[in-house]
């Protein structure tokens, strides 16, 4: 009788092992899974945010504001960091992931080219009609070996007719109480329309729009 209770406890204890195993085994397998898929997830809103055919994206806000007046907030449901920068007339968004949709390196995901103009640190303009208003650009690079560090850019540039007579833009301006870049988790980015100009350069007539931004 005190061999058998002992089996038996001895079979409970192992029960108890080869169950605590399996659940190590689980999670050491199954969780890098499920946070992969959570971040797959993250990644494909974030970019839909990016996005020229997305009417809920940040350039499809901007355009709308910039033709209709009024204003708009857009959330960033995502941990990482927004940045505004006046001089490229471009907003950013920054953050690690465990897995990149991208190609590491620097991607066009309208087919325009990602460099700036060293003479007016602006992305050449575009044809009105033909070319988006905004230029799209994801830059990805390996932080360590779990994670990937991915911006996530959106370039506002000015759209020209073909006979470069008339010419179209709009410039992002930082909101006098805002700042210039926010980190954290879920932040917002407020546009709203406030002014538009017109002025003359040489032959071309130049339209230009404000859109006052601010990041919070």
């Amino acid at each position: 009788m005190i061999m058998k209770g002992q089996s038996e406890i001895i079979a409970s204890i192992l029960i108890v092992l080869i169950a605590i195993g399996l659940l190590s085994v689980a999670l050491n397998f199954g969780l890098p899974l499920i946070q992969k898929n959570q971040d797959r997830a993250i990644d494909d809103r974030t970019k839909a945010l990016f996005d020229n055919s997305n009417i809920n994206s940040i350039p499809s806000k901007i355009k709308l504001i910039a033709n209709n007046g009024g204003q708009d907030t857009i959330k960033i449901d995502a941990e990482g960091v927004l940045t505004l920068n006046e001089t490229e007339n471009s907003i950013s968004f920054n953050t690690l992931s465990r897995v990149a949709s991208n190609a590491q390196g620097i991607v066009s995901l309208t087919g325009d080219s990602c460099q700036i103009n060293p003479n007016t640190n602006k992305i050449e303009s575009g044809i009105l009609g033909l070319d988006e208003l905004g230029v799209i650009c994801i830059e990805t690079f390996t932080s360590s070996s779990d994670y990937y560090d991915i911006t996530y850019k959106l370039y506002i540039r000015e759209l020209e007719d073909v006979e470069k007579k008339n010419g179209f833009r709009i410039d992002l301006k930082k909101h006098t109480a805002g700042l210039e870049s926010v980190g954290g988790n879920n932040n917002n980015i407020r546009l709203q329309f406030s002014k538009r100009n017109t002025t003359q350069i040489n032959s071309k007539t130049l339209i230009i729009t404000d859109i006052t931004v601010l990041l919070i």
